[in-house]
């Protein structure tokens, strides 16, 4: 480090001194680390994403960002030089840490895969170029011993291969050698094979594009893809409440209760896949929320048939106890409180900027990731908040920031429910959500319900001061006081003597703002909403009833078909297990159907960037 000069105070020069800390020894291209669902062709979302942990010649993990200017780039390709696909690749994130977040958005098919290259410089990182190609499956019977290649050569590039001996025979009667034929050429691999086996062949195929319309058929598979979690804890705490449900009392109570001229709930039913609804009430406008996030889930994953019904609203509206008579109805909403039953769902904020990122909203779950401001220590030592007044309590907090504004710096953008405070508080200017980050505490202050800026502030790297609060997001379970946020009374009234707490303990409150951001990276993943919302269908839906045609000839290659084996021809019902504990429509005393005043929500139509589907879709009524 260059010696500073000696005009500068000697307090100045510590705290340059600190600020720049040890120098940081090169990046190594080779052995830094690439990670995330945008590197698997399988994992389908609006954005697709994936990591980077910048790590030096010595195998030494970086802790912030590389000095200079950041030389990292990616560059993504169809496989086929002839064929032009529109992609947009984002400018790496530095989220400040040595971690970069690289997102693209596809806005046409590949129809024989993606190269994506990330260069350091001229240099590769880790271990690109990756190839991406989306996976077909074929299905082959192999009857007693057998050696003939699944794929003859000058065939189908052949990705990958399963096997299993379920739900053909249980017990495993000899070993065989299979031939295969790879990319790599002729190979032979060791496989445990049955009287009649179960072989799944992968084949290369495309990698679809966001609107493309082509669901997995299997939800098992799907999930496994995208690493959802076994199980959420609040989808567990939510469907607790409910050991049994009678759609034709919903069918019944649910228009009256909730949805006169004043409601705001829309009654859906999924049935082969196609959306239907009907609005209850004349606030029903953030139905193109929903719709938009059922719509992108019906091309991705084959839904469950259900029947539902989903408040729009602010306020969750089941307030029935479990042991009333009669007992609550199972609402889903966005917002849940302490008093009520409804079951949530990621609020329509975070998931309609994980829909529209990259082009139509500024602030989502992944731009906020490359926009947390100044180092902490470079942070201004003030706790913030900007807002409207849609709370007491905030108008409490503007009340502190005059009286303390060593301390605080907080102040109302918007006056409605309390104009006649504008002359008193003052009206603040807006700030850009990335300014705020500039301060090192952020204030979470309840608007009518739970503040949905929260999951951005954790996603921050300042230290979060959350109100104590009767509302909840879909995530909140797994986070903890003093853990992942410092706790504030509901009153506010030891608000000044935590941001005192925080200035005379600076490290433990570093601590506690960076345990917190890296838990909210985690839990609040894009990938991670989809896993939500299907599971919160699949526990809905109980047994998801699937029908295969298994056919006659078991020699050659077979669309996927499981469940068939030799003998066992024509439809067969397969049940795919939706959860540990019991279901919602296994337990309904009707089947979902399209009721009257119910319209279909059609797809988009996306005539300029139309893909292939080569799964066959059967409806179930044509079974």
């Amino acid at each position: 480090m260059r010696r500073l000069p000696r005009a500068l105070p000697l307090l100045l020069q510590l705290a340059l001194l600190v600020a720049a800390g040890t120098p940081q020894a090169p990046v190594s291209a080779p052995r830094s680390l690439l990670w995330g669902p945008g590197l698997q062709a399988g994992v389908v979302l609006p954005v697709r994403y994936f990591y980077l942990q910048a790590v030096t010649s010595e195998g030494q993990n970086l802790t912030r960002s590389p000095p200079g200017q950041t030389l990292f780039k990616v560059v993504i390709k169809s496989l086929l030089p002839k064929e032009s696909v529109r992609i947009h690749v984002s400018k790496p994130l530095d989220r400040n840490d040595g971690t970069f977040l690289m997102r693209y958005r596809m806005y046409e098919t590949a129809n024989e895969g993606l190269k994506i290259e990330v260069l350091y410089g001229d240099q590769h990182v880790a271990q690109s170029p990756y190839i991406l190609k989306g996976i077909e499956l074929l299905l082959q019977w192999l009857r007693k011993p057998h050696s003939q290649p699944l794929v003859p050569p000058g065939g189908p590039a052949l990705t990958c291969l399963f096997i299993t001996d379920k739900p053909c025979l249980d017990n495993l009667r000899f070993h065989q050698e299979v031939t295969l034929w790879s990319q790599q050429g002729r190979e032979h691999l060791p496989v445990l094979l049955t009287e009649h086996v179960c072989v799944y062949v992968c084949l290369a195929g495309p990698v679809y594009h966001e609107y493309c319309d082509c669901p997995e058929e299997d939800p098992q598979a799907w999930q496994r893809t995208l690493s959802c979690p076994p199980e959420e804890p609040q989808i567990a705490k939510d469907f607790a409440s409910f050991p049994s449900v009678n759609l034709q009392q919903m069918l019944h109570e649910v228009p009256g209760r909730f949805g006169d001229e004043n409601g705001a709930v829309v009654h859906y039913t999924i049935l082969n896949n196609q959306i239907y609804r009907r609005p209850l009430g004349k606030y029903t406008d953030f139905k193109m929320f929903s719709d938009e996030i059922l719509l992108s889930l019906a091309r991705k994953v084959l839904l469950p048939d259900l029947e539902f019904y989903i408040n729009l609203g602010d306020w969750p509206l089941e307030h029935r106890k479990v042991n009333d008579t009669p007992g609550p109805l199972p609402i889903i909403s966005w917002c849940g409180s302490l008093d009520s039953r409804d079951i949530i769902l990621p609020t329509y904020d975070i998931t309609h900027s994980t829909l529209e990122a990259m082009r139509g909203v500024a602030n989502d779950l992944l731009s906020i990731q490359g926009n947390t401001g100044p180092s902490w220590i470079n942070k201004t030592e003030k706790a913030f908040f900007r807002g409207r007044d849609s709370r007491e309590e905030r108008l409490q907090l503007a009340q502190l920031s005059k009286e303390n504004p060593e301390l605080l710096d907080a102040g109302i953008t918007g006056y409605f429910f309390f104009q006649e405070k504008e002359k008193e508080l003052g009206k603040a200017k807006l700030i850009g959500f990335f300014d705020f980050f500039k301060y090192k505490y952020q204030v979470n202050v309840d608007g009518t319900v739970a503040a949905y800026r929260y999951p951005y502030l954790m996603l921050g790297d300042s230290l979060v001061l959350k109100q104590d609060s009767p509302y909840y997001e879909h995530f909140y379970l797994e986070l903890k006081p003093w853990k992942h946020y410092v706790p504030v009374r509901r009153n506010l009234s030891d608000l000044l003597e935590k941001v005192k707490w925080a200035k005379e303990n600076d490290e433990e409150a570093k601590k506690i703002a960076k345990e917190g951001q890296l838990t909210a990276r985690n839990l609040l993943q894009p990938h991670r909403l989809y896993c939500y919302y299907y599971s919160v269908l699949q526990v809905s839906s109980g047994y998801l009833h699937r029908w295969v045609k298994c056919k006659s000839n078991w020699s050659g290659r077979h669309e996927l078909e499981v469940g068939c084996s030799p003998g066992n021809e024509g439809w067969t019902n397969l049940s795919v297990l939706a959860h540990a504990f019991q279901t919602y429509a296994a337990r309904q005393a009707s089947k979902p159907e399209v009721r009257d005043g119910m319209e279909l929500v059609p797809q988009p139509d996306d005539t300029s960037a139309s893909c292939q589907c080569p799964r066959e879709r059967r409806s179930r009524e044509e079974l």
